[in-house]
């Protein structure tokens, strides 16, 4: 019997095909996994270096805080205290209590991004305890487009649509989607965004899936998979035609 691993990525490239965009506008995805906060987190960066050539290591701003608050603060317990800067655009994100692949600039395609997450949480797994959450983020810009968020279809009560409301030029709207599956979304639009001196758009979305149970290796490697497809489905289902055409 063919396995779920390969059903599911059947279907990734089945969707992927369908939804390609050559012109895409994506400024960074990441890929993230959170778990119970590790004792050691010098063994858990050194497991990470291990066996790969690092371009640069940085402390991220929360290093500025006294190591207590950064690991009592609920608001902060998820923040990455490192960025290790790697080949392909790469940077891995790591904290005490989370792992991140970010893919910064140039758009690396999903491939290369998870085989950088699979490679890196496989080091670290042994050394985590439950986790709590694994998710997907994607953050687009466009710029020069006028009226912005009349490419997409997201309507905001059951009698006005976005096109069809009068919307200041610097909107910025927020809403949240639920799967059958018990995935969900964030997703935040923003009219007026300013990217290295650029004006534009930015359409901001995670897909994650929190649940204790998640116990394997092998289990967060799926997961990740069916919030990829869901994260396709989602743009796919927000974006007018006219948007399709523009970075097709």
């Amino acid at each position: 019997m063919m396995s779920y691993r390969v059903l599911i990525r059947r279907e990734i490239y089945r969707r992927i095909k369908k939804v390609k965009y050559k012109n895409n506008k994506i400024l960074e995805s990441a890929i993230e996994v959170r778990f119970n906060q590790v004792e050691n987190f010098d063994r858990l960066l050194l497991l990470l270096i291990k066996d790969i050539d690092f371009l640069d290591i940085k402390d991220t701003s929360i290093m500025n805080l006294p190591e207590d608050i950064r690991k009592k603060e609920a608001n902060l317990r998820f923040k990455p205290w490192k960025n290790i800067f790697v080949k392909d655009n790469i940077v891995i994100s790591v904290g005490p209590s989370v792992l991140s692949i970010v893919n910064q600039n140039k758009y690396n395609g999903w491939d290369l991004n998870f085989e950088w997450f699979c490679k890196q949480f496989s080091k670290i797994k042994s050394s985590t305890n439950k986790i709590f959450r694994v998710g997907v983020r994607y953050v687009d810009f466009f710029e020069g487009l006028d009226d912005f968020l009349s490419y997409f279809k997201l309507k905001i009560s059951s009698e006005f649509s976005i096109d069809k409301m009068s919307l200041s030029e610097k909107a910025t709207i927020q809403t949240h989607l639920n799967f059958d599956d018990g995935c969900k979304s964030n997703l935040v639009l923003s009219s007026e965004a300013l990217v290295l001196d650029k004006k534009g758009g930015l359409l901001d979305f995670d897909v994650y899936c929190e649940d204790e149970n998640i116990s394997s290796e092998e289990e967060v490697f799926k997961r990740i998979d069916v919030l990829h497809i869901h994260s396709l489905d989602v743009f796919d289902k927000i974006t007018t035609e006219n948007l399709k055409k523009i970075i097709s």
